[in-house]
């Protein structure tokens, strides 16, 4: 585009945009100075469209060259700032968009849609840091519909309602390091769901694999409030059910074994001599129910014959410290109690060093 056109376009805009798109080929915004309001960073493009319905401003590629252009993100005025052969054009952002925490957003292979429909990403490549969140997409496809309004305020469009396919979901915050693959998600008005052909749960050099994860959660009313991360984590609380199929464990529950072996011989004191065989570390049919905060767990594990582990509890969400706290009332195996077994589960499912025992609760800090 010629630069006395850009010029005469840039002065003339006074409208909201109606359409955004990004062709990328590549593209990161960081923030280099942890005291700077500012993300900064490049993108390499095959195609660049802010559209004003009457006015449209396009960075062309002639000869099929690829765009590269300097980005620039302001989170105290929630401007995005396109920077190319030393103009820049600036558009403003949804105040409601969380951008304020992020420390670094990338883009690999994708193609970012925000038009009246909805939003819509394509990618080899999406991730972002939050704090100390980071997530990842590999081979995605995400669209939240936003039904004839445009808004470029991603966060608050996709809580509401989404749909997406990914090969790969990567989530680490604090005492999660979790992996879900072949993963699908939904989130509409009244509910959220998660599911996935493999999950992986990482522990520093250890990793417990589970096989057919679902998660299915009811949404939390929030009336006038934004849905948030923390919204969608006390509606699991208040209505939530978690399936896996099958979960090995190495090693996680030779102490319970040592705990209710005792008990366990004067069920079937034939198994008096075989405790070698006894493997209580294969899980499977794994169902947690959740109803306003208490937890209802069921499992099955292995010992020669399929036996039944049950644990019965509270949850509490602690959003100002950031953790969760499960109180556990009961948790057997075979109907025979032991202390041990809730921890050793919720131990596989976080990262140890961010779970704790204080007094008769579990904590685990999210």
């Amino acid at each position: 585009m010629k630069i006395i056109s850009l010029l005469l376009l840039m002065s003339s805009l006074c409208a909201e945009p109606t359409r955004i798109y990004f062709d990328v080929v590549k593209g990161e915004l960081s923030k280099l100075d942890p005291q700077s309001p500012l993300l900064q960073g490049t993108i390499e493009a095959k195609d660049v469209i802010i559209d004003f319905g009457a006015e449209k401003l396009e960075f062309e590629n002639p000869g099929e060259k690829n765009i590269t252009a300097g980005l620039e993100w302001n989170e105290l005025n929630y401007r995005l700032s396109v920077k190319k052969e030393g103009l820049k054009f600036s558009l403003p952002i949804a105040e409601g968009f969380g951008i304020k925490g992020i420390q670094n957003i990338g883009l690999k292979a994708a193609k970012v849609d925000l038009d009246k429909a909805g939003i819509s990403m394509k990618g080899e490549g999406l991730s972002f840091q939050h704090l100390d969140f980071f997530a990842s997409f590999k081979k995605a496809h995400i669209f939240c519909p936003t039904h004839g309004v445009f808004t470029s305020a991603i966060d608050v469009a996709c809580l509401k309602e989404s749909q997406a396919n990914v090969g790969i979901i990567s989530f680490q915050k604090r005492a999660i390091d979790a992996d879900f693959m072949d993963a699908r998600s939904l989130i509409d008005a009244d509910s959220f769901t998660l599911m996935a052909h493999k999950a992986q749960f990482n522990d520093k050099n250890e990793t417990t694999e589970v096989n057919d994860f679902q998660m299915n959660c009811s949404k939390l009313e929030t009336g006038t409030k934004e849905v948030d991360p923390y919204s969608l984590l006390q509606g699991c609380l208040i209505d939530g059910e978690l399936k896996i199929q099958n979960m090995d464990i190495e090693h996680a529950f030779r102490d319970v074994l040592e705990e209710v072996w005792s008990e366990f011989i004067k069920k079937r004191p034939d198994l008096k001599d075989q405790k070698s065989l006894i493997d209580l570390d294969h899980l499977r049919d794994i169902n947690l129910k959740l109803e306003e905060g208490k937890l209802f767990l069921t499992a099955k594990v292995k010992a020669i014959f399929w036996i039944k582990i049950k644990i019965i509890g509270d949850v509490v969400l602690d959003i100002k410290n950031s953790e969760l706290l499960f109180r556990v009332k009961r948790a057997t195996i075979w109907g025979i109690p032991t202390g041990r077994l809730a921890y050793r589960l919720i131990e596989k499912f976080g990262r140890s060093d961010y779970i704790e025992i204080r007094g008769d609760l579990i904590v685990l800090k999210i």
